[in-house]
């Protein structure tokens, strides 16, 4: 996925004209690969350029996490292991601007991190209902 964010903003900042119209640029790849013995690898990846958004200029960011999924016993139980924020990029940096006065801000996420997931579905349906009988008497019609 690819798009733009773009805004015609002006604003009064320190008794002159500021333009905030550079547009940001987002970019996102989500992949699952199939592996064998029915595995499945995950590949998120998230940037976005800098630019402006509302009355702020924005810096660039990016991180990037990745998964690996099983399920066993026809489905009735699964386990995957998630690693967030890969290579620990992700941060935000942005100045933000009002009549009088400029904010700096630099927040650094500490959002990388390491989970397993093991999940066990009691009582799932075995069957489901798949529209038999529905619309055979018009279809015989036809």
């Amino acid at each position: 996925m690819a798009g733009i964010v773009a805004q015609d903003f002006k604003l009064e900042h320190n008794g002159a004209e500021m333009i905030l119209n550079r547009p940001l640029g987002v970019f996102r790849f989500n992949n699952a690969i199939h592996l064998p013995w029915d595995v499945w690898f995950n590949v998120d990846f998230v940037a976005q350029t800098s630019g402006d958004a509302d009355n702020a200029r924005v810096r660039s960011r990016w991180h990037c996490d990745l998964g690996i999924y099983k399920s066993f016993a026809k489905d009735a139980w699964s386990v995957k292991l998630q690693l967030n924020d890969v290579f620990g990029s992700d941060s935000q940096q942005l100045t933000s601007y009002d009549a009088l006065s400029a904010v700096s801000v630099n927040k650094i996420y500490d959002t990388r991190d390491l989970s397993l997931t093991i999940r066990c579905k009691f009582n799932a349906a075995n069957s489901r209902y798949k529209g038999a009988g529905a619309g055979n008497a018009d279809k015989e019609r036809l």
